[in-house]
């Protein structure tokens, strides 16, 4: 066994950013053919930017 070749996945060190750069780059097509289309930022966080929006009335609403 000790004659056997390295595998070739094992002969360059690992990098995961990279390889999570490819594995999106890879998907994209399929993620945009399907519909599948990850949220904004923004968009995932609106109820908070709505509570946010309804304090800042309250206390206006209040301070007069």
């Amino acid at each position: 066994m000790r004659d056997k070749p390295t595998p070739w996945k094992l002969d360059r060190p690992y990098d995961p950013d990279e390889r999570a750069a490819t594995l999106r780059k890879r998907f994209s097509r399929y993620r945009a053919r399907n519909g599948i289309v990850a949220p904004s930022r923004a968009a995932r966080f609106w109820p908070v930017w709505l509570l946010v929006a309804a304090g800042i009335v309250a206390l206006f609403a209040f301070a007069t």
